[in-house]
């Protein structure tokens, strides 16, 4: 992850991590397949590093929406000044990268968010039962598009937009 956070995608070269591992080039191309594959993984281990929205303290919870906007801008710094590797390679990723890789990035962005099931967590219960009144949940069907208007919206947008946001190949 340091490589890449250091030195931005096309400066990194695979032999130079081989020889920091001590281990052959061929072995990196054999378990990750290519070097956006290796990428990809940092990339997915980078942003699940990062703390969910919830997990504010308390007390900044318990002072409401201010409180927690104001704890994360601080901690957004930290995140920048101390943490920085993770956030420049999740940079990367999101800014650095080429189509290719970038539709990839997209999908597990879309598919596998890493906070889930942060929805069902207790964190979120506890946070809308602190509202008063003021918000609610609603359990609708786990993935039930017939039943669930949000479930259809997003079934429709990932099957017709999400598939043609980014191009398969660069030419197309």
């Amino acid at each position: 992850m340091r490589h890449f956070a250091e030195q931005g995608y096309d400066a990194v070269r695979v032999g130079y991590i081989a020889a920091e591992l001590g281990i052959a080039k061929g072995s990196i191309f054999q378990h990750f397949g290519s070097k956006d594959g290796i990428v990809f993984e940092v990339y997915k281990k980078a942003v699940r590093s990062f703390p969910t929205y919830l997990a504010a303290p308390a007390e900044a919870r318990e002072r409401g929406f201010y409180e927690v906007l104001r704890y994360w801008l601080v901690s957004t710094e930290h995140l920048l000044r101390e943490d920085w590797i993770p956030c420049r390679v999740s940079i990367l990723g999101n800014h650095g990268t080429d189509l290719t890789l970038k539709r990839e990035i997209n999908r597990f962005l879309m598919a596998d968010d890493p906070g889930l099931p942060v929805h069902r967590s207790r964190a979120v219960w506890d946070f809308a039962q602190q509202q008063r009144g003021r918000l609610w949940l609603e359990f609708l069907p786990a993935y039930a598009p017939e039943l669930n208007p949000v479930e259809y919206l997003w079934s429709q947008w990932k099957q017709h937009e999400c598939r043609t946001s980014v191009p398969p190949r660069l030419g197309s």
